[in-house]
């Protein structure tokens, strides 16, 4: 059982205030989620060589296309576009996926480049916390539980805990991670692009139900309205500030676990600020990697992402492709 007194503990060996700051990230002027007018933007970064053959990443071509990801997406420096977001005395929660493993979960070396540009921004490493459903999750993910330190922490959700009080919902009712109600001012979402049994597509939208205590409550009608209704808490809108979705390897069939039949390298991630246009976005990438593998598409295999255009219908986002501008960049 998380007691307060547990929290405070937790909260004191990692370092974190468990007190919203005073001037939180929605008071810091950050860079337009569109390209121009009303469309959204979604950059997507390829490499042929970020990949090995035995599925090793190559740290430093990462680090490379995350720089140029931000570039795009924000149309400054990687840098000034992170400052935008990030104050010095922020502490940013990370939001990883790691429910399928180490050879399906966000890559250990994105969260590494990411945090690595912030502090050549001048932010420190030890304001990231990492975090997931549990601790468990994280160390089969391959990251290492980590409270302390001058680097990044990870910590699930199992040792922090979740608000004592749920929050009601029209469709039903949840506990909230306390690292993102309380200790983070700052959310980045850092999913991996999946196929669902039930959702269709597991990506932005779908990773923030890692967020609450009860997910498995929430998988009916394909993930409808209850994605929505998760991504449209005050707290997620106001301080989620970016989405980079990990599609270095991808799950096309056979999801949200890990398959090595369903499993595609892909060598790209995706980068937004606008979770229901990288959605989208991610959705078509799917889409045509399973068709170029015989498969059907997922409206035919009765699985269509529906929880995707509910949340567009929430207003949490754009899934008009006419209104999303796609950008490919290939370093």
């Amino acid at each position: 059982m998380i007691t307060r007194r547990t929290l405070l503990q937790v909260g004191g060996s990692l370092g974190l205030s468990l007190v919203p700051a005073v001037g939180c990230a929605r008071d810091r002027k950050e860079p337009s989620p569109t390209g121009s007018g009303d469309r959204a933007r979604v950059v997507i970064v390829r490499s042929t060589q970020v990949m090995g053959k035995d599925h090793t990443i190559d740290s430093g071509r990462l680090w490379v296309m995350v720089e140029h990801g931000l570039r795009r997406l924000t149309d400054r420096p990687a840098a000034a576009a992170l400052n935008s977001w990030i104050r010095g005395v922020d502490t940013v929660g990370l939001k990883v996926n790691c429910l399928a493993g180490r050879q399906m979960s966000t890559h250990l070396e994105l969260v590494q480049a990411l945090v690595g540009i912030a502090a050549r921004a001048g932010l420190a490493r030890k304001q990231f916390v990492v975090f997931d459903r549990s601790d468990l999750d994280l160390r089969h993910g391959g990251y290492p539980i980590r409270l302390s330190g001058a680097d990044f922490r990870c910590v699930g959700n199992d040792r922090v805990g979740y608000e004592p009080d749920l929050r009601v919902m029209r469709s039903g009712a949840s506990r909230f991670s306390r690292v993102a109600t309380e200790t983070a001012q700052v959310l980045i979402n850092l999913p991996v692009l999946k196929d669902h049994g039930i959702a269709g597509v597991s990506g932005a939208l779908k990773n923030n139900f890692g967020l609450v205590h009860n997910p498995n409550k929430f998988h009916l009608n394909g993930c409808d309205p209850h994605v929505a209704e998760v991504n449209a808490q005050e707290f997620v809108r106001r301080k989620q500030r970016l989405v980079i979705c990990d599609a270095l390897r991808v799950q096309v069939e056979g999801g949200p676990a890990f398959h090595p039949a369903g499993a595609v390298d892909q060598g790209a991630i995706l980068l937004a600020t606008d979770p229901v246009a990288l959605d989208v976005v991610a959705w078509d990438l799917l889409e045509r990697l399973r068709k170029q593998r015989g498969l059907p598409s997922l409206e035919r295999d009765r699985r269509k992402p529906v929880h995707i255009l509910g949340a567009a219908r929430a207003g949490l986002g754009v899934a008009d492709r006419t209104r999303i501008q796609v950008i490919e960049v290939k370093v």
